[in-house]
C-alpha cells in the first residue's frame, strides 16, 4: 500500500474525530447553558413599555383618574401574547396606589423588574413592571 495513502487515511480519521469532538463539545455546552437572553429582553420590554406609557400620559392619567383601564388595555394588547406583566403606581412615600395585572396571567416567582418615574401635579410617582413569561 502506498505510504501517502496510509498518511492521507489517517489524516482524514483524525480530522473526523476532531469534528465529533468539538460538535459534542458545542451541543453540549448550548444545551446546558443558561439562557440570561429571556431575561434581558423581559427587562427590555418593561422598560419600553413604561417609557410608552409615560410618553403617551397613561401613567398620569391613570393616578389623575384613578383607573387603570388604558394601561390594562394596554398590556392586554400590545405585549406579546407569551408575556404576563402587572404595573403597579406608587407615590413618593412607596404607597402603592394603583396596580393592574395582564388578563389570565397567573403570578410568577421569577420575574424581571423595571421602575420609571414620573411627575402629577408637581408629585413625584413610580411605576413598576413586573414581567414573566406565561
Amino acid at each position: 500500500m502506498n505510504k501517502r495513502a496510509i498518511v492521507f487515511t489517517i489524516d482524514a480519521i483524525i480530522a473526523i474525530i476532531i469534528l465529533i469532538a468539538f460538535t459534542s463539545a458545542s451541543f453540549y455546552y448550548l444545551k446546558n447553558m443558561n439562557n440570561d437572553f429571556g431575561e434581558n429582553d423581559l427587562f427590555q420590554i418593561s422598560q419600553d413599555s413604561l417609557a410608552v406609557l409615560e410618553l403617551n400620559n397613561e401613567l398620569q392619567n391613570a393616578i389623575t383618574t384613578s383607573s387603570t383601564s388604558n394601561i390594562q388595555v394596554f398590556i392586554d394588547n400590545l405585549l406579546p401574547s407569551h408575556v404576563c406583566a402587572d404595573i403597579m403606581l406608587y407615590d413618593s412615600s412607596d404607597t402603592l396606589q394603583l396596580n393592574t395585572t395582564k388578563t389570565n396571567c397567573i403570578s410568577s416567582d421569577e420575574t424581571s423588574a423595571s421602575i420609571r418615574t414620573f411627575i402629577v401635579n408637581n408629585n413625584f410617582y413610580y411605576a413598576k413592571m413586573r414581567s414573566w413569561y406565561e
